[in-house]
């Protein structure tokens, strides 16, 4: 037998400990997201005999798609403790989380590398990234058109300023707080990455298993772009590597040959009704062609 609960303060370590097991206890990030982005009563959790066997968390967020504001939310570190693997656990809580949250989101999202595991429930892939790696190029004359960022207000501001210019032709992206954007800088600096900021553009870089790569380039033109892509390949360059890689998203102006296509983030519409497939159709046809949807980084 088991139950189903939010968690309570008190829940918190176990949370962590399930968290950790799963995912690695990898510092600063670790402490920094429990301390600044948990909340517990956002994390679903499975009990058998009182000892917490698995959880889940989620994330509101505003999407902006066709023309609409629409709450949604982005499901999280589901995981189930290594004992009580292959009980269905997950899945209990997966069902009871949909169930939940389509009281009140209209969407659900998330990003997997066991995009199988979803599928049953009517998740799909509605988001595609594009992978290209771009060759290294020194060019030290670049950086005196740059300033390194130090997340002060008025840069936050700017790099909004930014995003709201980039994202006015765009569809599909989540529309960022303040805080939201204090948590996405945070978050990725503190795994040793670098804001690089100008007037047109901000460049977030870090190099992640061992590959140099951009998280994120904020552009207000096609001009910025390439100068924040002129700046990267100079910042691979000057840390030893040949190249540095950039997922981006499909939307992205790129006239670049020989790239690779990847899933990315898959959503359930709490809208639909009906069997997996029938959710799936339905959630395909919310979202409509891919190439349009900007899909950006969520913490």
């Amino acid at each position: 037998m088991f139950t189903i609960a939010y968690a309570t303060p008190k829940d918190t370590a176990a949370v962590m400990a399930l968290w950790g097991a799963a995912f690695g206890v990898d510092e600063p990030y670790f402490s920094w997201y429990f301390n600044n982005v948990y909340q517990a009563d956002r994390t679903l959790c499975l009990f058998s005999d009182n000892i917490m066997a698995a959880s889940l968390q989620y994330a509101p967020y505003t999407l902006r798609l066709h023309g609409e504001e629409l709450d949604i939310a982005y499901l999280v570190g589901v995981c189930t403790g290594q004992a009580y693997q292959g009980r269905g656990f997950a899945h209990a809580l997966i069902n009871d989380i949909i169930r939940d949250l389509r009281r009140t989101y209209r969407l659900l999202m998330l990003s997997t590398d066991i995009p199988d595991f979803y599928r049953p429930f009517g998740f799909i892939h509605c988001y595609y990234l594009r992978r290209h790696t771009l060759r290294a190029n020194p060019c030290p004359d670049i950086m005196r058109q740059w300033d390194i960022g130090l997340l002060t207000e008025a840069e936050l501001d700017h790099c909004a300023r930014i995003y709201q210019k980039m994202t006015t032709d765009l569809d599909g992206y989540i529309i960022r707080s303040k805080t939201g954007w204090r948590h996405f800088f945070e978050d990725f600096l503190g795994d040793g990455g670098s804001l690089y900021l100008n007037p047109d553009a901000y460049l977030l870089w870090l190099i992640e298993d061992g590959v140099c790569k951009i998280k994120e380039i904020g552009y207000a033109d096609g001009n910025a772009l390439y100068k924040a892509l002129d700046l990267a390949k100079h910042i691979a360059a000057t840390r030893g590597f040949s190249a540095i890689v950039w997922d981006a998203p499909l939307a992205a102006p790129l006239a670049i040959t020989n790239t690779t296509v990847l899933p990315h983030v898959m959503v359930l519409s709490c809208e639909a009704v009906g069997h997996a497939a029938e959710i799936a159709e339905q959630t395909k046809k919310r979202f409509g062609n891919p190439k349009n949807l900007w899909v950006n980084e969520i913490t």
